[in-house]
């Protein structure tokens, strides 16, 4: 009896700890024109702070906005209206960037890779952290 009980706290913990992470780190892959490219990305924060993260054409680097998960989250510097989407951007001020920047919400809104432009893309989850 006691042991049915552990494997049932086991499978409990098991289950939700994808809960107890607030941040991934990704290995994104894409194929263009038959040459691979590897990098990493993270999304989300941590346990005690949030992260934005955003692509940088400029420097070619994702980069991340961070800030304490107590404090009021930065606010945006400049907003456009995308025809693609119909909708306004907001943009935001990035470390090391020149001009502001569009969040990129999850890796699932990562549709194309911002070094080829493929949309071969291949995702993997390297790291949950918090």
């Amino acid at each position: 009896m006691h042991a049915k009980k552990i494997i049932h706290l086991c499978v409990i913990l098991l289950l939700s700890s994808s809960s107890l992470f607030s941040g991934t780190l990704y290995k994104i892959t894409s194929i263009h024109e038959e040459q691979e490219m590897t990098y990493q990305v993270m999304f989300g924060g941590g346990f005690s702070t949030c992260k934005y993260t955003a692509f940088d054409p400029v420097s070619k680097t994702f980069l991340y906005l961070s800030w304490k998960r107590n404090e009021k989250a930065p606010e945006p510097v400049a907003s456009i209206w995308s025809h693609t989407i119909g909708k306004t951007v907001k943009l935001f001020k990035f470390p090391g960037a020149i001009q502001a920047l569009p969040v990129i919400p999850s890796v699932d809104d990562l549709k194309f890779c911002p070094f080829t432009g493929s949309k071969d893309l291949t995702k993997t989850v390297l790291l949950k952290y918090d």
